[in-house]
């Protein structure tokens, strides 16, 4: 049992953040979902650090689990970072829970991993992985955590506006005299703004076509309205999937296209947008 615990699930979770490693830097994951995404904007530095960590980690679990074998002094630096790690990935999951509306798969996987290895490590004291976990669980529960909402749940057209941006007046006007159906975001919508920064922007309007693998991104009114002045206006109007003039590909990179004119207002990730008619410089 103790080779089991200590060595073989160790190094199976190794493996697994290994291969989600491996998909995360060729622009794919084992979670698509929109969560998992938000969940990332949480973090003050790029998540595949996090991968890093957990390698590292599960690397010195496996360690520590194989010197314990030979030297009973070594259960005790396996058990101190078993739980400290089991501490560590319950806080992160139950922040992202909380302010996020779907929990990322990946991070359950890993999280799920921990609490087995735990169990099976303290099963003469069951209370300790499970209050560890509990206890962290509630404490961030019972926190007022501004929660982000899925806002890319279905597909199709999402359009992320402001009230007071002329450019995306202009976007909208034209979607109406051509009956294009779309969901509206507005910009001080926390959640639009936390799109709008995965995906790296800092204009609007920005139209997103959601697709069943990929998002294609269009920036600017000029080339949001020349991607449905293009021939297959019909087609892209009644279903709403893209023409041929952008391309989709079954990856999770998005294609982001953007205006040559640069046409739309600015925005800052600080303050509340506003946006006049003066033109393309002003900033919010």
């Amino acid at each position: 049992m103790k080779l089991f615990t200590r060595i073989f699930l160790p190094i199976a979770l190794f493996v697994y953040i290994t291969i989600e490693t491996y998909m995360k830097l060729h622009h794919t994951s084992l979670c698509d979902a929109t969560g998992c995404k938000l969940a990332g904007e949480l973090l003050r530095f790029k998540s595949i650090y996090l991968n890093y960590i957990g390698l590292l980690g599960t690397l010195l679990l496996a360690l520590f689990g194989g010197l314990s074998l030979r030297n009973e002094r070594f259960k005790y630096y396996f058990q101190t970072l078993l739980f400290g790690a089991l501490a560590f990935e319950t806080t992160l999951f139950s922040y992202q829970v909380a302010s996020n509306p779907e929990p990322c798969v990946f991070c359950m996987g890993v999280l799920g991993s921990l609490f087995i290895i735990a169990l099976l490590e303290a099963r003469h004291n069951l209370l300790l992985p499970i209050s560890i976990a509990g206890a962290i669980s509630i404490s961030i529960a019972t926190l007022g955590i501004f929660q982000n909402q899925s806002v890319l749940v279905q597909k199709g057209l999402y359009l992320i506006y402001s009230d007071t941006c002329p450019h995306c007046k202009k976007v909208k006007k034209y979607f109406a005299q051509h009956h294009i159906d779309y969901t509206s975001l507005s910009v001080v919508d926390p959640s639009a703004r936390a799109v709008l920064k995965y995906f790296d922007i800092d204009k609007i309007p920005v139209l997103i076509d959601k697709n069943t693998h990929n998002y294609n991104v269009i920036v600017g009114d000029s080339a949001i309205i020349k991607h449905f002045d293009h021939e297959n206006l019909a087609h892209s109007a009644v279903s709403n999937t893209p023409s041929k003039d952008i391309l989709t590909s079954p990856s999770s990179i998005p294609n982001i296209f953007r205006s040559n004119e640069d046409e739309g207002c600015s925005i800052s990730f600080d303050i509340t947008p506003s946006c006049t008619s003066e033109g393309d410089k002003n900033t919010l």
